[in-house]
């Protein structure tokens, strides 16, 4: 799909605009190689460039990315120790394709400017999925669980989730708080039993042992396999035995899983 000159000029036109505070000229997670050859806007809130999403060389490197990192573990030792794949399919590791912060009217509108629209940010997140599937074919690869925009056309919000647990993927999110529950999570954990579910806590455990264990329930209620913890509570001796005692429980539920598919 080629830009028009004056969509190319639309999605670069920010970049240079702002106070230095706003102006995304701090080092960015993209590479200098990749701007260069990218349409790209800046996220003011966020001081971050933000692609064309849609634009096909940004896709087509994407794509090489993910293919450079596959084939370095399908040769590696490590192909048979990777619990799961997580790629961004959007900002932040998740699948926002913009922040709702203080300037999202204006990155929408950048975005829609490069074709954005809820259903097709749902195509190209699916399209995104398949090829890190085929990837990772060894691994499980999961979607990063987001409430995309709402469709005008049914009134609903686009959700992937449905999809990519369809098509045998696994679900995860960003953050986990406590007492949480997400419908969304439990639907397809019912339809899907065997289905991984990965959680990450929102920071670092500040209230000690109490604090670990409402993150454990919140997770423990919406069926998760797997909690990725910040590596200081990981490693934390006062909280191996929590951990011991929430990977009984993973592996019971898994136990429970497999019998009753056969």
């Amino acid at each position: 799909m080629e830009k028009p000159d004056k969509v190319m000029q639309a999605c670069n036109s920010c970049i240079n605009e702002g106070s230095p505070s706003t102006d995304c000229s701090r080092a960015q997670l993209l590479p200098p190689w990749e701007i260069s050859r990218i349409p790209y806007f800046c996220d003011a809130d966020q001081r971050a460039l933000i692609p064309d999403y849609f634009d096909l060389t940004f896709k087509q490197d994407l794509k090489s990315y993910v293919s450079a990192i596959a084939e370095h573990f399908a040769k590696s030792p490590a192909q048979n120790r990777l619990l799961y794949v997580r790629i961004g399919v959007g900002e932040g590791g998740e699948g926002f394709p913009y922040m709702a912060s203080g300037d999202y009217a204006v990155d929408r509108q950048q975005l829609i400017s490069c074709g954005y629209s809820p259903s097709v940010w749902a195509v190209w997140q699916e399209e995104m999925l398949t090829y890190n599937q085929a990837a990772f074919s060894f691994a499980t690869v999961i979607y990063p669980l987001n409430g995309l925009d709402t469709d005008p056309r049914v009134g609903k919000p686009v959700l992937v989730a449905a999809w990519a647990a369809s098509q045998g993927m696994g679900l995860g999110q960003q953050g986990l708080e406590p007492g949480s529950d997400s419908f969304v999570l439990q639907s397809h954990r019912a339809q899907y039993p065997k289905m991984f579910i990965q959680y990450q806590t929102t920071s670092a455990i500040g209230g000690g042992a109490p604090e670990v264990q409402r993150d454990i329930q919140a997770a423990d209620k919406n069926g998760a396999c797997f909690i990725e913890w910040y590596m200081r509570d990981a490693i934390n001796p006062i909280y191996q035995a929590i951990f011991a005692q929430w990977q009984h429980v993973v592996d019971r539920r898994k136990a429970t899983a497999n019998s009753s598919l056969h």
